[in-house]
């Protein structure tokens, strides 16, 4: 009797999943990111190869900073220098891009503007 009380608890968890699972294959995600500060901006997309692309970023540093686009996964878009737009068909890699690309340059919380890398909307 237990068992069919959680088995009963878990499937709409598990229905969740699966729409979700079924809704992204078809649709996809679409993630926006804004920069914000003086002199950090998004530069530019350069091809390396036929699956791989570096977007390169001024980030305050010295160097621009460039990062690896896996572009059999994801499809990165310019806005402008301030906002570029990310598309992938698969959420879990497109959260751990985004995530990995906010901290590259994290916004300071202690100042009252905030530069750096941010979320401005996610499409889902």
């Amino acid at each position: 009797m237990n068992s069919k009380n959680n088995k009963k608890k878990n499937l709409p968890g598990f229905l969740s999943i699966f729409h979700n699972s079924c809704r992204t294959l078809v649709f996809g995600d679409l993630v926006s990111l804004d920069i914000q500060g003086l002199g950090l901006k998004f530069l530019q997309i350069d091809n390396v190869s036929l699956n791989k692309k570096y977007l390169s970023m001024s980030l305050g540093y010295s160097d621009p900073v460039n990062y690896t686009i896996n572009t059999n996964r994801s499809i990165f878009f310019f806005k402008d220098i301030r906002n570029i737009s990310i598309y992938s068909t698969d959420f879990s890699y497109l959260k751990n891009e985004v995530s990995k690309l906010v901290g590259l340059k994290k916004p300071n919380k202690f100042i009252k503007r905030e530069n750096g890398i941010r979320i401005s909307r996610t499409i889902i």
